[in-house]
């Protein structure tokens, strides 16, 4: 059991890495297109506190979307002091955000390989290959290096944990 988690946590850190390693010369580059219009009131956070006025503001504010997207908005506002000079900072959230996202597709792979009666090196393997082939796909480039498309990873991160969290609250049973 121990020599499996081992394997298990190394092919997870091989995904995170194989991952950091693909978007990371895209951190460096400039806020992009609409980020500025969208992120542009940050300059008026003066802390990243709740209790905060203009933090709560920001927040709510969001003209995006039907709900103005404030989860997204939080996490930007957590990270107001970065505005507007350093667009790494934020792209590097991103491309955690993304990263974590695809160890859950790692997670659900094995849980799937697993549950289809493979053998846990077969099934570890396959979802290592199927978390990299989604994690390195070229279409997510814009979705990880364009700041405002955080509601897309968070998204995305949100059903492939809210897809583990229901299979593994079933299996429980």
């Amino acid at each position: 059991m121990v020599q499996l988690l081992d394997k298990r946590a190394l092919h997870i850190a091989f995904i995170v890495l194989a991952t950091g390693l693909c978007f990371w010369s895209g951190l460096d580059s400039l806020f992009l297109f609409d980020d500025g219009p969208n992120l542009d009131a940050l300059v008026h956070i003066r802390e990243a506190s709740l209790s905060s006025p203009d933090f709560r503001e920001f927040v709510l504010a969001g003209q995006a979307g039907p709900t103005g997207r404030p989860v997204s908005l939080f996490t930007f506002a957590l990270q107001a002091a970065a505005w507007p000079d350093d667009p790494a900072a934020f792209k590097a959230i991103n491309l955690l955000i993304h990263a974590l996202s695809a160890v859950l597709v790692y997670l659900c792979s094995f849980r799937l390989a697993m549950h289809l009666r493979r053998e846990r090196h077969l099934a570890a393997l396959v979802a290592t290959t199927a978390a990299l082939v989604w994690a390195l796909q070229p279409v997510h480039t814009s979705t990880v290096l364009y700041t405002v498309q955080r509601m897309a990873l968070l998204s995305n991160f949100s059903c492939c944990w809210a897809f583990m969290a229901t299979w593994c609250s079933g299996s429980a049973r």
